[in-house]
């Protein structure tokens, strides 16, 4: 960390790695810049395994989170009716991180259709007003003008704590995949992508 020792970073980021890892690098730094402003780690509806370590410590030193991945490449704003796209059908890495959990995942985005359907909102709506409550603000991807649309409805969608517990009910633990599974001791030498 050239930059640190020469004191010109003033502000620090991470992305997707254990809250461990930002606790020792935070009290390394904690007596000269970079102070750590964001995490940007891999959280949705599907993939909650940021709750475990990341989440608490971050409210606890008011650290911004930044997820990634919000809509779960996509998975998250349309239910699965066999039509291909084009996302579903090219991004290896998306299919790494969700396709051997897809029967369990299932219930979760069904719950986001009826949650959307009695809103009168999109899936991505919802699915976006769900981080939004937890997190400072989402990475989200955009590619057509209906996407920016969603996002900013979704800033206003005020989803119920009884919303809220539906939603979330049937998540189950998830195993670490990707670049949170190369940062883990346990998984560190298994192959990841």
């Amino acid at each position: 960390m050239p930059y640190t020792r020469a004191r010109c970073a003033r502000w620090a980021s991470r992305t997707a790695s254990p809250g461990s890892w930002l606790k020792q690098t935070r009290w390394l730094t904690r007596k000269a810049p970079p102070r750590f402003v964001s995490v940007q780690g891999h959280y949705n509806l599907l993939f909650r395994e940021e709750e475990r370590e990341m989440l608490p410590y971050c409210h606890e030193e008011g650290i911004a989170l930044t997820p990634y991945s919000p809509l779960a490449g996509g998975r998250l704003s349309r239910l699965p009716d066999g039509t291909p796209t084009r996302r579903l059908a090219e991004d290896e890495y998306a299919k790494l991180k969700y396709d051997s959990t897809e029967a369990q995942d299932r219930l979760i985005v069904e719950r986001v259709a009826k949650v959307a359907e009695a809103r009168g909102a999109s899936m991505t709506e919802v699915a976006l007003a769900w981080l939004m409550r937890r997190t400072t603000a989402p990475v989200v991807g955009m590619t057509k003008p209906s996407h920016v649309e969603d996002a900013v409805r979704a800033v206003e969608l005020r989803l119920t704590d009884d919303e809220v517990a539906y939603l979330e009910a049937p998540y189950v633990p998830h195993r670490l995949v990707g670049v949170m599974a190369q940062t883990a001791p346990t998984t560190a030498s298994d192959s990841h992508v």
